[in-house]
């Protein structure tokens, strides 16, 4: 079971490549290292199978890792829920249509790419999933077992582990 806290952020949003820049050039004595704000999904369809993704390898941060998909940078235009939407589209072709709910389950921090993500759950339904995209290889609903199968012999993306203990 999820256990909800409602919680408060006090942020600075800038955009993408002021982010970047920060990171290569901020003061490290400081003890304050910028970090990017991102959201998160938990794609679920009606049998409760879990929507993952192989990245490609020419991606920036983890290439080849597997991932629960639907994520990205957060943006200032959007709030996080319409930002996830966005990416779901753009990353699987999800329409909105085809989302049937969103609910807010936490914050995950991957220290190792100074990421906070926004997590979410998503239940969708009606969906049709392309088997590649420009970000994954491989696009996917996965049963539980199945999921946890292919855990033991691939490698994952640390937001993904995080989530997924909730879950397996």
């Amino acid at each position: 079971k999820i256990q909800k806290k409602e919680i408060e952020i006090d942020a600075i949003c800038s955009d993408y490549k002021q982010t970047v820049y920060m990171k290569t050039y901020w003061p490290l004595f400081k003890n304050i290292n910028p970090f990017t704000l991102a959201v998160s999904a938990v794609v679920r369809n009606e049998k409760g199978d879990f929507l993952i993704g192989k990245r490609e390898i020419s991606m920036n941060n983890y290439p080849n890792y597997y991932e629960l998909v639907g994520s990205g940078n957060l943006t200032c235009k959007h709030s996080p829920e319409i930002q996830l939407t966005i990416e779901l589209k753009e990353e699987c072709n999800i329409k909105t249509k085809d989302i049937k709910n969103i609910e807010f389950i936490g914050l995950v921090i991957d220290n190792k790419a100074n990421i906070v993500d926004l997590c979410y759950e998503v239940l969708v339904a009606g969906c049709k999933l392309p088997k590649k995209t420009a970000e994954y290889d491989k696009l996917q609903f996965v049963a539980n077992k199945t999921l946890a199968n292919i855990q033991k012999s691939e490698a994952f993306v640390p937001t993904t582990m995080s989530l997924l203990s909730l879950y397996l």
